[in-house]
């Protein structure tokens, strides 16, 4: 006789596609890190938008004050998260290709998502 209880399936932080753009439409400041010409990794704090609803091709980030120097990359990554306590943590990690258009004060990077992954601690207390 088998005395073992059944298994429950392990809690997963994971967000799925629609809760990492939903998240990413609260507007949470990002970071955003790209290497330049030398190899070195510039990163700054930018506020960004989201265009519409293809996770893929909505993010643009404002290239305004500190975040002019911004290069475009074929190896970028924005970090938007938010840790109100612990056990609230939420964050998403975008990787992919960066590029710059526009000019002026109407200078903006646009994130061609590649790799887009989310964790929502609080998804824990649900289960």
């Amino acid at each position: 006789m088998n005395t073992t209880a059944p298994k429950r399936p392990k809690p997963t932080v994971a967000m799925s596609r629609d809760e990492i753009l939903a998240f990413l439409k609260t507007g949470k400041p990002a970071v955003v890190c790209a290497p330049d010409s030398n190899g070195r990794l510039i990163a700054h704090v930018v506020p960004y938008r989201i265009q519409g609803n293809d996770l893929v091709t909505a993010m643009q980030l404002s290239l305004s004050g500190d975040a002019t120097d911004l290069p475009a990359s074929d190896g970028a990554c924005v970090i938007v998260d938010t840790y109100p306590a612990y056990d609230r943590i939420k964050g998403v990690l975008l990787r992919g290709s960066l590029s710059i258009a526009g000019i002026g004060d109407d200078r903006y990077a646009a994130l061609r998502v590649e790799h887009a992954n989310g964790f929502d601690f609080e998804k824990l207390k649900k289960t």
